[in-house]
This record gives structure tokens, C-alpha cells and sequence, in this order.
């Protein structure tokens, strides 16, 4: 009888850990997400400053516009992390840019006539379903 009791305590115990190790990993993957998006802010940035204008980009959830422009940032020097992927790097998951100017609503961002936004999908069960930088 007490070895079930242990083995039920065990079994308990490994379940929350399992849980709260799979929490800790998807805030940590989100937290890197935000923290990408928040060097390729600064990245826009010094780009602007230096060339007049930011690069152009794609409409809505443009994932390939993302990539042509950390090409585009790495090759001007702006940018020099060693890669720029989404933690999970899945197809689900993923960073996108978009330079439509005019009303578009995601994320954080609901603002009309902004130059450019850069946005990331979270993972499930987070307080938001993305989180986006943009520009008025």
C-alpha cells in the first residue's frame, strides 16, 4: 500500500513538473520572439536614418517579406544577429513585415496610415494571440 501511495506521489509530481517545464519553455520562446522583433526595430531604424526611407515590404502576414528584409539589413551592416527565425522555426510559427500604408488591424497594432509593422505569432495560451511593432 505505501509503495502506491509513493508511486501515485512520484507520478503527481512528475505531471506538474512536465507542466510548469512546457510553460517556462513557451514564455521563453515568446520572450525571444518580442526580443527579435525588437532588434529589427532598431535595425529599421538606423536604416531609415541612414538611407531616407524604410525597405520595402509585403501586405498582411507577408513571412517572406520578413526574410528579404533581414537580407536586406544584414547586407547594409544594420543588423548582425546570426540568425533571425521564429524559436520554433515550424511553418506555424513566424515573424512578418509589412509596409501597407492605411487601415490594417493585427495585433497590437490598430492604427490606420502607419509606415511599417513587424509582427510575430505567440504561442497558445498567451495573454495575446501576437505581438506586432509598428510605426505611426
Amino acid at each position: 500500500m505505501e509503495m502506491l501511495v509513493a508511486a501515485t506521489i512520484a507520478a503527481l509530481l512528475a505531471a506538474v513538473g512536465m507542466v510548469s517545464y512546457t510553460t517556462v519553455n513557451r514564455n521563453a520562446r515568446n520572450a525571444r520572439r518580442q526580443s527579435d522583433l525588437e532588434q529589427m526595430r532598431s535595425a529599421l531604424e538606423l536604416y531609415r536614418t541612414e538611407n531616407g526611407m524604410y525597405p520595402a515590404g509585403g501586405g498582411g502576414d507577408n513571412f517572406a517579406a520578413f526574410e528579404a528584409l533581414v537580407a536586406t539589413l544584414k547586407s547594409s551592416g544594420f543588423l548582425t544577429a546570426p540568425k533571425m527565425v521564429d524559436p520554433r522555426n515550424n511553418g506555424v510559427f513566424g515573424y512578418s513585415y509589412n509596409t501597407t500604408v492605411g487601415t490594417y488591424v493585427d495585433g497590437d497594432c490598430n492604427t490606420s496610415n502607419k509606415v511599417y509593422e513587424l509582427c510575430a505569432r505567440l504561442e497558445p495560451e498567451s495573454p495575446v494571440e501576437s505581438f506586432c511593432i509598428c510605426t505611426p
